[in-house]
This record gives C-alpha cells, structure tokens and sequence, in this order.
C-alpha cells in the first residue's frame, strides 16, 4: 500500500478510535499531509478500487470513475439473448453464470433471472 499505517497495537489507537468514532474493524480513515481528514470512507474506496484509491480524494476517485466510463464507450446498452434482455450495468462484484469467475465494474445483467 503506498501510505501510512498504524499498526494494529499502536498507542495511539485508542485516541484515534475516539476522535474517528470507530465502532467496528475493519476502518481505514484518510488522513491528508496537513492532518486533515480527507475521508472517513477510505474501507469503501478500498474495497470498491483497491489502492488505486489513493490520495482518496474527491479528484482521484472522479479519475477513476472517467476510467471506468471510458472502458464501456462504445459498448451496446443492451443485448437481446435468448427470452431476456440483458442492460449493461454497473456492479463492483459479480460471479459469471457461464463460467463463475469473479468480475468487475461492468456486466450485462438480466433484470428477470439475475
């Protein structure tokens, strides 16, 4: 990961946890170079865009979201197969029916059967 961390049985924990109103692990708080809070949802952005996330600012995740754009230009916004329509969609974490491997950001998806 390309910042800093307070490992887990740092001193300074406690004081953190407190300021932060953390109620539960695992949570990630950005934390700007001037000591400013840059966000309180660094786990999400974490888990949506892994550590390309960071600095986790506004601008670096609009950055991302115009990469993700950019990816689907050009594709069809719907599919007709079979009996079902499939729309293109959005969806961070999907299983394949087809071949179940894991993918990510784009699929088409059937309202209908899932």
């Amino acid at each position: 990961m390309p910042w800093l961390a307070a490992p887990f049985a740092d001193s300074r924990k406690s004081p953190l946890s407190r300021k932060f109103k953390v109620h539960g692990i695992p949570m990630a708080v950005a934390i700007g170079p001037s000591g400013n809070t840059v966000t309180k949802e660094a786990r999400n952005l974490l888990m949506l865009h892994g550590a390309e996330a960071h600095p986790f600012t506004d601008e670096r995740i609009q950055e991302i979201e115009a990469k993700y754009e950019e990816i689907a230009k050009g594709w069809s916004e719907k599919l007709a197969r079979a009996s079902h329509e499939l729309v293109l969609t959005r969806r961070w974490i999907y299983n394949c029916d087809g071949c179940d491997e894991e993918g990510n950001i784009w699929s088409y998806y059937c309202d209908e059967c899932d």
